[in-house]
């Protein structure tokens, strides 16, 4: 399995935003209210997904073969604010890889813990990388999370 990430760029957008949405849909929207379905496709929308890059926000795409399989996008260099897998390719080691990636990133700017907000259905994969429980369970807009930390080792 040879997965390539790289710093998303303007014209993988769509294709980042397509991916997203078929992995929400089927993955997650089930545990959400249709109000919290609507707020996450305010987060995706193209002008917002746009904007957020330009600001404090940076994006991974991650690949196999040259297709896309994987996206993280991470929030003032501490925070995972989205982590959507290829439906296709989910329990191949993507999502995985996306988060080791992102902790070497960020444990050479000497960060030393990244939170995550994560949807009822991904609890066991963050606890499965060392993530543990910050509070219970929330609901804010009917979006539904667990907000968990990584502490990361910075020698």
């Amino acid at each position: 399995m040879n997965i390539k990430i790289n710093p998303l760029s303007s014209n993988e957008i769509d294709s980042v935003i397509q991916l997203i949405k078929e992995s929400f849909d089927t993955q997650v929207s089930p545990w959400y209210t249709p109000e919290g379905v609507q707020e996450f496709y305010k987060y995706i929308d193209l002008k917002a997904f746009k904007g957020r890059q330009f600001k404090d926000h940076a994006v991974y795409a991650a690949y196999m073969n040259d297709s896309l399989v994987g996206v993280i996008e991470i929030r003032n260099n501490n925070h995972i604010s989205m982590l959507f897998i290829n439906n296709d390719y989910r329990g191949h080691g993507v999502g995985t890889t996306l988060i080791k990636y992102i902790v070497n990133i960020l444990r050479v700017q000497d960060i030393r813990i990244i939170t995550v907000n994560s949807s009822p259905n991904s609890v066991d994969f963050y606890k499965n990388m060392g993530f543990s429980y910050i509070e219970e369970e929330k609901t804010i807009n009917g979006v539904i999370f667990i907000q968990m930390k990584l502490e990361i080792n910075t020698h």
